[in-house]
């Protein structure tokens, strides 16, 4: 008779270790240990460049940019287009000014300065450069944890990166530039955000942004950030 009650012992004490397994996991991927998480991450990363792919949706327009993507802390950008009427423009942000240079036509002999906030060089939710980056998304949602509940939804891959992904559903949308609910898939080893899509109230896409073929705390000169000639890796 002994076996049958170890039998169930080991059960019983397999089934507690499972439970304790899931509930750590949980805490662990709770969405504002994760925020938690992607803000110290982030704040080690000194540049980063990528493809950057983000679509936006105003009314019945929508706008679609493709481009090369660099970062340098404390907060310098540059952006390359790759796709589209303005394929070849480049735009460069150091605080507070937008310098971009057209890629083709007469005007692609000059340059021109613009406020971060000009509508030439924001995307049709009004969002400009300095609003394009991790640090000032992962801020963002920090900011506005208590309007919105974040729920874990579980392991993909997104980009060829292992992510874990998440549903956050806002509490009032008209404090959270009108985002009803989005989907968040975050590196899992990074801590990096991958990929977003966020909806309005009719679950309808307002914006999303991809971030592909990403390279991490790589040398990138200030030339890059001052100069429009197009970059060239090493």
């Amino acid at each position: 008779m002994k076996r049958p009650v170890f039998f169930v012992i080991f059960i019983i004490v397999l089934f507690l270790l499972i439970q304790a397994s899931a509930r750590e996991k949980e805490d662990n991927y709770s969405y504002r240990n994760v925020l938690i998480k992607m803000k110290a991450h982030f704040e080690k990363i000194k540049t980063y460049r990528c493809l950057f792919e983000s679509f936006t949706a105003k009314g019945e327009k929508t706008k679609l940019v493709v481009c090369n993507y660099f970062y340098k802390s404390p907060g310098m950008i540059r952006m390359e287009i790759l796709e589209g009427k303005y394929n070849g423009t480049v735009m460069l942000y150091k605080p507070h000014k937008v310098r971009l240079k057209l890629g083709r036509g007469i005007l692609s002999w000059f340059s021109f300065s613009y406020k971060p906030e000009h509508d030439w060089v924001t995307d049709l939710r009004d969002y400009g450069l300095h609003q394009s980056h991790w640090g000032w998304y992962i801020d963002q949602h920090i900011r506005m944890l208590e309007l919105a509940d974040g729920t874990f939804s579980g392991e993909e891959v997104a980009a060829g990166r292992d992510t874990i992904k998440y549903t956050i559903v806002s509490k009032e949308s008209q404090k959270t530039r009108s985002i009803a609910k989005e989907i968040l898939w975050v590196d899992k080893r990074e801590f990096i955000p991958v990929k977003y899509v966020q909806y309005d109230s009719l679950g309808k896409i307002i914006m999303s942004n991809l971030h592909k073929d990403i390279k991490l705390n790589i040398k990138l000169d200030n030339k890059l950030f001052r100069k429009f000639k197009r970059y060239k890796p090493n």
